[in-house]
């Protein structure tokens, strides 16, 4: 039988990782240019949406289609060749560790996997994807 231990601690992940991130923007060109790759995200998504929407406008909806592969193809590399080695990141401030959070060490060794995910998912799709063209 399960016997609970108590309430669940939380712990603060994703805003230590954009502190980390935000910290080596400041400090290196490498911290900016990695920024420059995660801001790049939202941006291609959204030019796929809005390719998607115009597809009445076959001229638009083929130049936003091939904008937003672009700006993927530069993001996905940008991410992949920075976080090969993450020692760009560099410990926050005392003040700004919180005790128990994450520390450096975790979130170098969290977006060191970034390459092999960004990889992995690309690799993968775009057979997958090509499939519907077949």
């Amino acid at each position: 039988r399960y016997v609970g231990k108590g309430g669940v601690t939380h712990a603060p992940m994703v805003s230590i990782l954009k502190r980390h991130l935000m910290h080596a923007a400041c400090h290196s060109w490498r911290g900016k240019v990695v920024l420059l790759g995660w801001g790049l995200i939202p941006v291609y998504m959204a030019t796929v949406l809005v390719g998607s929407l115009l597809g009445s406008f076959p001229e638009t909806s083929q130049i936003t289609t091939w904008v937003a592969m672009a700006l993927a193809a530069v993001s996905c590399c940008i991410l992949v060749v920075l976080h090969l080695n993450s020692d760009f990141i560099r410990g926050l401030d005392a003040a700004a560790e919180l005790s128990g959070s994450i520390t450096t060490a975790d979130v170098k060794g969290a977006l060191r996997c970034v390459p092999t995910i960004i990889c992995i998912n690309v690799g993968f799709n775009i057979p997958y994807n090509a499939m519907n063209n077949a």
